[in-house]
Formats: C-alpha cells, structure tokens, sequence
C-alpha cells in the first residue's frame, strides 16, 4: 500500500551520527562519554556481524551508562 524509496538513507544516518558525535565533543564537559561511545562502537564492529552490530552497540553502552549514572547516583547519595 504504501511504497518508500529508502535509497540514500544509510548516508543519511551515516552523516547525521557524525554530526552528533561531534556536537557531544564540542559542547561537553568532558569527551569521556563520546569516546568511550566510539571505541564501543569500534569494538562491536570489529567482533559482532555487521547486521547487528549497532543494536549489540546500543545495547551495550545502554547498560554501561545506566550502571555508571547508578554507581555515580549512589556516590553522591553516601557523601
């Protein structure tokens, strides 16, 4: 019913994550974050199939942000 010409999306997706990712370099505090993101990034590429390596990426630095917020929330709680 409805047809989608998708052609040109994967630069599209490829551009805008560069966009990001230096936007975060240059407006945070700290790189720390941006990077790590990148060298996760790097890593799920080089080991996991490229079909699924950006939701095994996604995945990842979803947990390890979430356990660095509570692990960061709980330090402050304590002091």
């Amino acid at each position: 019913m409805i047809n989608l010409n998708l052609a040109g999306l994967d630069f599209v997706m490829t551009a805008l994550f560069i966009v990001l990712f230096t936007e975060q370099l240059k407006n945070a505090r700290t790189q720390r974050d941006a990077l790590i993101g990148l060298a996760f990034a790097i890593i799920c590429l080089l080991f996991c199939n490229k079909n699924v390596f950006l939701l095994v990426t996604l995945v990842t630095l979803v947990a390890l942000f979430s356990l660095n917020y509570l692990i960061t929330r709980r330090k402050n709680d304590i002091n």
